[in-house]
């Protein structure tokens, strides 16, 4: 909530109050993490007086960008070692929390994964909308009104197709797909300026991503390494081949139109 108020203050005009709310979110996420993170196992207590650990206790923080860089490896460490132990509810947060921190490969697994704590469980058991839990074992009175629970239907889009807004209206946008194993993904994705359309062909030799940018928008796009990539076409031409510290390849800013991206 302080980073959205510092934000809003920025936007208009409103310098001291932005100044002020950035050091609040400073001093917040410092004692945060001089609180409640131990230093020597690398994860999150539940509380200033508990030694107990949780997932809950990581996948919030890790989710909301409380995690310091050099600490992310190790909680999500932790994390991959909990599987969905948590609700449904926060299923959601924890899809949020691996997906920014770049695991697509664990993410399609919790997404796909088929025991008794999953979205195909739901299925298995003919469900017309997402359950209030994972199945009636865990809650036997839970009620049938739970849309919240259906967090794969906004984690595809944002983060195994990668589109996601960078500014109001998706006049900029991010186009950064995470298919991990995926051979395969088609998507439309509507937005507010049309709908932004993305085809992914991945074999172990070329990964082709075609994309449909909205007129009056822009997109950031980048691509996964998921092999050891020699040259960038885009649009049929070689460009320089720019690989980030997140281990990305960058593609830079693309214009409305079609556009191809073979690596």
């Amino acid at each position: 909530m302080l980073v959205l108020l510092q934000q809003m203050a920025t936007l208009i005009g409103k310098e001291d109050d932005a100044e002020q709310l950035k050091e609040e979110c400073q001093m917040l996420r410092r004692v945060f993490n001089q609180l409640l993170f131990d230093e020597e196992k690398g994860v999150y207590r539940d509380g200033v007086d508990s030694e107990h650990i949780s997932l809950h206790a990581n996948l919030f923080p890790l989710a909301l960008g409380l995690v310091e860089e050099e600490n992310v490896p190790r909680v999500m460490e932790y994390i991959r070692s909990r599987g969905l132990v948590c609700s449904v509810y926060a299923a959601q947060f924890l899809m949020d929390a691996i997906y920014q921190s770049g695991d697509g490969d664990y993410g399609l697994k919790m997404l796909t994964k088929e025991d008794e704590r999953s979205w195909y469980n739901m299925v298995r058991h003919n469900a017309t909308i997402t359950y209030e839990a994972w199945d009636d074992k865990f809650k036997n009175n839970q009620d049938w009104n739970h849309a919240w629970g259906a967090a794969p239907a906004n984690v595809i889009p944002r983060y195994v197709v990668g589109v996601r807004p960078l500014e109001p209206g998706f006049a900029r946008m991010l186009i950064s797909p995470q298919t991990s194993t995926l051979k395969s993904v088609e998507a439309v994705v509507p937005t507010i300026r049309g709908s932004v359309e993305v085809d992914i062909q991945s074999t172990s030799e070329k990964y082709v991503m075609r994309v449909k940018i909205p007129a009056n928008a822009v997109a950031e796009v980048d691509l996964p390494m998921l092999q050891e990539a020699e040259e960038l076409l885009i649009d049929g031409e070689i460009v320089p081949l720019i690989i980030t510290e997140n281990h990305r390849i960058e593609c830079g800013e693309m214009g409305s139109g079609e556009h191809t991206f073979e690596v």
